[in-house]
């Protein structure tokens, strides 16, 4: 009788975890339709796991923001975006559909790499490995491990989290022109 028992809990489990893939199976092909584009995330991060329910990161908030733009007759395929604090590339691979040309910010190299990763056939996204402030300096980012976007220079500082040197430079360096967004999310550093 135990084994009987045990024998269909295993077979209960495995069932629910064939109809999980299956359930996971069809939602990974509509959200690869609705964004139509590959992106790598990392796994048990909350934006990656946004990315994996929903296709981006904040989709309906960026949905709202273009459609409000669409309503407004707002022309943004001859203009610039700027994505600060771009993590992983969420926002510009959203963007980069409306714009003629993305420029995406980010100064944790362990973002940055899969910014890489996910734009690099992206022709018209361009990434910078630092972020932007006031003035040109070293920094230290306190990185987040459940939210690697959620990495500061002033939060975790007392919780012994892992650091990571960067830099941060001025945007009047780069001197671009005809820019038509900047979006910045770069957790407390907004106003510099």
């Amino acid at each position: 009788g135990h084994l009987f028992k045990k024998t269909i809990k295993i077979n209960f489990f495995h069932f629910l975890n064939l109809l999980i893939y299956k359930l996971n199976e069809i939602n990974n092909h509509k959200i690869n339709n609705i964004r139509n584009k590959r992106i790598a995330i990392y796994a048990n991060d909350l934006i990656g796991s946004q990315i994996n329910q929903f296709g981006f990161y904040e989709k309906e908030e960026l949905d709202i923001l273009f459609s409000f733009i669409k309503e407004k007759n707002i022309s943004t395929s001859n203009k610039i975006a700027i994505d600060v604090g771009a993590n992983i590339g969420n926002h510009s691979l959203y963007f980069c559909d409306f714009f003629k040309k993305v420029f995406a910010f980010e100064p944790n190299n362990n973002s940055f790499n899969l910014l890489k990763l996910n734009t690099k056939i992206i022709k018209n996204i361009e990434c910078f490995n630092y972020g932007l402030g006031e003035k040109n300096k070293r920094i230290t980012l306190f990185e987040n491990p459940n939210n690697i976007g959620g990495s500061s220079i002033f939060f975790g500082k007392n919780d012994n989290l892992p650091q990571v040197k960067s830099k941060i430079f001025k945007l009047d360096n780069l001197q671009i022109k005809n820019i038509g967004l900047i979006k910045i999310d770069v957790e407390g550093y907004e106003y510099q």
